[in-house]
């Protein structure tokens, strides 16, 4: 076994044991806090690896990174969010309209910096393992293909304690975890690709960050009925159908560009 298969085997073998203990605190003890600190546990895990064998080599992949792709893992969950959202409101009106989370934490300003501040640090805390150390390694072992859809599987048992124990919704179990599993999955392509093509966990971190803040926090507060959990956000269909897409397009540009390099080589 070479040196990336071993590390990204001790990456896993880390992670999940760390989480293990927030699931059981989390779930069996309804100490809700504790999520903060979960998503930390694949950063964590990355670190230690790092320094055990990666040294000087800035696995982590904290590197500048172009504009564009920083860019685009701000306007992809805008899209994707802003698409499906704005279909929901075209299908049901205003009378689902409950409130306007962006203008109240307007309003307090020091509520909405520190909102901002714990939905950055802990979409941090996930990507420096998934994207920032554990992306770059798959695709070295697997290519794109395999290697994006190994990291969304992965990335989906890893969330898979709190999707059954209904920690995400309250809707039924057996409707929100097949789609939150599937929104890891297909949500893990364009991930995929903006780490790769960028070589940096800055779009991975900045598009995670926007996709919790809007839809938890600006979105599913201001926007309300009985049908809203079921066709938008993290657990709605129109929401899943249109990140899929995302992830498709991601998929097919990705193969078009190497397609290109592999006619000039």
């Amino acid at each position: 076994m070479n040196k990336t298969k071993k590390s990204v085997l001790l990456f896993l073998i880390l992670c999940f044991a760390f989480s293990s203990i927030f699931y059981y605190l989390i779930i069996a003890r309804g100490i809700l806090e504790f999520s903060y600190v979960l998503m930390w546990c694949p950063g964590v895990a990355a670190i230690i690896v790092n320094l055990i064998y990666h040294r000087g080599e800035n696995a982590l992949n904290f590197r500048k990174c172009h504009l564009k792709y920083a860019l685009a893992g701000i306007w992809l969950p805008l899209v994707y969010w802003g698409i499906s959202y704005g279909i929901y409101l075209l299908i049901y009106g205003k009378e689902v309209l409950v409130g306007n989370m962006a203008l109240t934490l307007i309003q307090m300003p020091s509520m909405l910096m520190l909102s901002l501040a714990i939905y950055f640090v802990t979409a941090m805390g996930e990507e420096i393992g998934w994207r920032g150390y554990l992306v770059p390694k798959l695709n070295e072992l697997f290519g794109f293909k395999k290697g994006a859809l190994i990291s969304g599987v992965i990335w989906a048992l890893w969330h898979l304690p709190l999707f059954v124990a209904g920690y995400m919704s309250d809707i039924s179990i057996w409707y929100q975890v097949p789609v939150l599993v599937l929104l890891c999955i297909t949500l893990s392509y364009s991930m995929f690709y903006l780490s790769i093509k960028s070589k940096s966990v800055w779009p991975a971190i900045l598009l995670h960050f926007i996709h919790n803040f809007v839809s938890q926090l600006l979105l599913d507060q201001s926007i309300g009925g009985e049908m809203r959990p079921y066709l938008v956000g993290e657990t709605g269909i129109i929401s899943l159908v249109i990140i899929t897409v995302i992830g498709g397009i991601c998929a097919w540009k990705y193969n078009q560009i190497a397609g290109q390099r592999s006619l000039l080589a």
